[in-house]
Formats: structure tokens, C-alpha cells, sequence
């Protein structure tokens, strides 16, 4: 457990570096809000976890140079009692991640983009009388993805990473009703860690500025 605290806060402080960067960007484009360094606004979708009956709803703001902070959170609290089925998650994600190409508003959310991202969350999964419960886990690593416009303010973002996943979690069994844990275990993970297909609409436009 010690070694797998270590390795959250190492990832933690990347992704905060990475962040702190972004406070030393000089602007030179106009910016979508006034007074402010966004310069663009989109709202996401992962397809994924969509079909993985995960609904989420993600958020991403484009900074100067193209710099975006990415903000994603997932629910999903499905149960059939009688079946003992049980699909439960929930958590966030957050990503720093630095886009390449064109800085035209049409062009905002296309082309080649690296990242570093930190994700938390909780998961109960049972699957007849045999399950898998989480207090917290966590995904962390660095990805690649690339952007395809689709329509006007449309976009697929196309995304993988490599990272560690990690936390505790217990096995258990349903025995007479009752639920017992019959092992306790730990991820310790290190390799491909994630996915995204994620649907973008850009609110580029939407906000004009007097």
C-alpha cells in the first residue's frame, strides 16, 4: 500500500507541473470570453462507457496555445437485486493536455494532442453470487489521441494512454443471503490503461463577444 501511495502522489505532482506550465503561456490570439485566457469551450462524451452503460459527461476548456484542461465524471448505479447483478461506479478524471495544429476556432478541437491525466473512482461489480468492490482506485498516466471534425461544431476525439491503475479491493461471495469477503487483494497495474471514443460539441460561436 505504501508503494502504491507513492506512485498517486508522483503522478498528482506531474499532472499539477504539467498544469502550473500553463500559467506562463503567452497569449496571442483572442479569447472566446472576454477577460478571460479561455479561448475555446467544448462538452464530451465518452462512447465507451456510454456503451459500457457508464453515462458521463465531460468538459474542456482550451487555453491559450492551445493548452486544454480536461474535466470528465462518470456515474452508474445499476442493480437487480433478485439476480445479484450489480454494475456500480463512479468518479472523475481530469486531464492537462497540450493540442498541436492549427489555432483557427474551426480547427480548435482537431489534429494530434498529448496528455497527462489522474482518474479516481469507486466500483462494485457483481456478477451472479461472485463480485468485486472498490473503496478507491485510481488510473493515472500520459496519452495520445487525435481529433476528427464531424460537422460544424461536431467532433470524435480518439484517444489511448498508458499508465498505472491501482488501489484495493475486496472478492466476495453471496452465501445465504449474506455477503462474505473471502479475499482481500490489490491492483497493481502497469501497461495500456485507457480508451476514449469521445463525442465533442464545441460551443465555439455560441459566446460573442461585445
Amino acid at each position: 500500500m505504501d508503494i502504491f501511495i507513492k506512485r498517486t502522489l508522483l503522478s498528482v505532482c506531474i499532472v499539477l507541473f504539467l498544469l502550473a506550465t500553463t500559467e506562463n503561456i503567452v497569449a496571442q490570439e483572442r479569447p472566446l470570453f472576454k477577460n478571460t485566457d479561455i479561448m475555446g469551450l467544448a462538452v464530451k462524451s465518452n462512447l465507451l462507457m456510454d456503451i459500457a452503460v457508464t453515462p458521463n459527461i465531460g468538459v474542456e476548456m482550451m487555453l491559450r496555445e492551445r493548452v486544454a484542461l480536461n474535466f470528465n465524471w462518470f456515474y452508474a448505479w445499476w442493480s437487480n437485486s433478485k439476480d445479484h447483478r450489480f454494475w456500480r461506479t463512479y468518479g472523475g478524471m481530469f486531464e492537462a493536455r497540450k493540442w498541436f495544429g492549427s489555432r483557427a476556432d474551426r480547427h480548435m478541437f482537431e489534429g494530434h494532442h498529448l496528455g497527462a491525466y489522474f482518474m479516481g473512482g469507486t466500483f462494485d461489480f457483481e456478477f451472479g453470487n461472485k463480485g468485486y468492490q472498490s473503496p478507491f482506485a485510481v488510473n493515472t498516466g500520459i496519452c495520445y489521441g487525435y481529433g476528427v471534425k464531424l460537422h460544424k461544431r461536431l467532433y470524435l476525439d480518439f484517444v489511448i494512454g498508458i499508465g498505472y491503475l491501482g488501489g484495493s479491493f475486496d472478492k466476495y461471495r453471496v452465501q445465504n443471503g449474506s455477503y462474505c469477503i473471502y479475499k482481500q487483494d490489490c491492483l497493481n497495474y502497469w501497461g495500456p490503461a485507457l480508451a476514449e471514443v469521445s463525442l465533442v460539441w464545441s460551443l465555439n460561436g455560441l459566446f460573442k463577444q461585445k
